[in-house]
């Protein structure tokens, strides 16, 4: 018993959404085709993927685990934009430069918040300050640190006042 594969183009009238369906013909007699609704783009630009009940512009539906993927060899992004900034928000993955594997965040058109590839997070700052070896959180502006060393975690929160002088605050666990 085999089976054909195809896919048919539904509903091209107006007020009518285009479907695309993914069709299995059975070869054996008596046997109907099997047809899967796989894309509909509606009339009022609304898409699903394999979903008829779509609410939001873009809707992708799995039983079990949905899941989309921006590929690319160098860099994947997912932009926030409005009428008055095309690039107000965004979301991207590094794959390849120096350094690479990293994913960072921008807000109001700047770098918020990075992930490095080896798991720290920089708030307010690209760039990890090395200055003490084995911080895994870095936050510029007031700066909050959270390190684990051999004797023990520590978390520093430190700070300058307008006329330059400095304050802090360390806690050790150890």
């Amino acid at each position: 018993n085999s089976s054909a594969c195809g896919f048919t183009i539904k509903n091209l009238k107006d007020g009518n959404p285009l479907v695309i369906s993914s069709v299995v013909t059975a070869a054996s007699v008596g046997n109907p085709a099997v047809e899967t609704e796989r894309l509909r783009i509606n009339t009022n630009g609304t898409i699903g993927i394999n979903t008829t009940a779509e609410i939001r512009q873009l809707e992708i539906f799995n039983s079990s685990h949905a899941t989309a993927a921006l590929k690319s060899d160098t860099q994947s992004s997912l932009f926030f934009s409005d009428s008055a900034d095309t690039n107000i928000g965004q979301i991207s993955y590094m794959h390849s430069g120096s350094p690479n594997n990293y994913m960072y965040f921008r807000v109001n058109d700047q770098e918020r918040v990075r992930i490095t590839s080896t798991g720290n997070v920089n708030i307010g700052t690209s760039e990890l300050d090395q200055t003490v070896s084995g911080r895994l959180l870095n936050v510029y502006g007031g700066q909050i640190r959270a390190r684990q060393t051999s004797s023990g975690n520590t978390l520093e929160a430190f700070g300058h006042t307008t006329s330059g002088q400095s304050y802090g605050l360390l806690v050790n666990a150890g």
